[in-house]
């Protein structure tokens, strides 16, 4: 958790680092690339077959808050997903864009919740701010906001099953 932590930390700066020098026109060559290959994202890991490690949502909102341009970005993105208009202003508004660009890049992206947590709800909605400027016409994607969960096996379930044949 530490090393993901002091990766978010070096990609925030590397963020803040690359905004200076760029403008908001176009994506910028670093923040695409972090976007691409950023550990915890799906298909990233330390060896074949290797599960990602996923951040809290809770974390990754006070990651965000502990840092000013990313704060403001997902208060700039919440502004965007409220009312009617959402995919009017997520379209045709400028800064809904750059928020959404920032933010696709922050810990917030990859963050995942865990069924039955303290502050599930929260959690959720803090995925949600993110996931809901990404999806197109209304439709959900494929992603689920709860963390993997690992297949267990329910040995007492076999051994009752034997049991009843």
């Amino acid at each position: 958790m530490k090393s993901v932590t002091v990766w978010m930390c070096v990609h925030i700066f590397l963020l803040l680092l690359d905004e200076s020098a760029s403008s908001w026109e176009t994506p910028s060559a670093l923040s695409v690339s972090l976007a691409i290959g950023s550990p915890g994202s799906p298909g990233t890991g330390s060896g074949p077959g290797a599960q990602p490690e996923w951040v809290d949502c809770i974390q990754a909102s006070d990651m965000c808050n502990q840092n000013a341009y990313c704060s403001s970005r997902y208060r700039v993105m919440r502004q965007c997903l409220v009312g009617k208009e959402k995919e009017a202003m997520l379209d045709n508004n400028r800064e809904c864009q750059a928020a959404l660009e920032v933010l696709l890049v922050s810990p917030l992206y990859d963050c995942r919740c865990k069924r039955g947590m303290k502050k599930e709800l929260q959690c959720l909605q803090n995925y949600w701010t993110i996931h809901m400027g990404l999806t197109e016409d209304g439709d959900m994607d494929d992603s689920s906001p709860y963390e993997p969960v690992a297949p267990s096996r329910h040995h007492d379930a076999f051994r009752l099953a034997s049991i009843s044949s």
